[in-house]
């Protein structure tokens, strides 16, 4: 009698062997799902960014405020410009940037808007000219008004 030699076992005919590693469509797959991520959290910091911008703004506004209380109790009365409050005895020597503002020398100073005498007395604004505030407040904002001493809401 002759021998059969031993015969390996038939393959799947569905599947031919697979290779080590991923496949193209995993990496894309993952790398999607990365960038969506990645794009989702620097929306998020860069929100974060506008918002600490736009309280550093009010806090300038705060300090150039103060400066012109120390102004009023010299002088009597509240200053008609800011270039009127910018000496070291008023604890400004020099404007603050708005952080929103940039390089741009257009850009970036605080305004003070005094209308016309009423009969509340004197009164005044300071605002801030700053453009990179409009993705969350209008331009203008944030605006300190002296007869309410608080911020404006917008």
């Amino acid at each position: 009698m002759l021998e059969s030699t031993p015969q390996p076992p038939p393959r799947s005919r569905d599947r031919a062997p697979r290779a080590e590693g991923f496949t193209l469509v995993e990496i894309m797959f993952v790398l999607a799902i990365l960038a969506i991520l990645g794009m989702v959290t620097l929306g998020h910091f860069r929100s974060l960014n506008r918002d600490a911008e736009f309280q550093q703004c009010q806090a300038n506004i705060v300090l150039i405020n103060q400066a012109m209380e120390r102004y009023k109790s010299e002088a009597m009365f509240y200053p008609e410009t800011l270039a009127q409050i910018l000496y070291a005895e008023y604890g400004l020597p020099e404007l603050p940037r708005c952080p929103g503002g940039g390089n741009h020398p257009a850009h970036g100073d605080y305004g003070l808007a005094v209308p016309e005498a009423s009969l509340e007395g004197y009164q005044y604004r300071l605002y801030c000219t700053g453009e990179r505030h409009k993705g969350k407040a209008p331009a203008g904002f944030p605006q300190y008004n002296s007869t309410t001493n608080k911020f404006l809401e917008y």
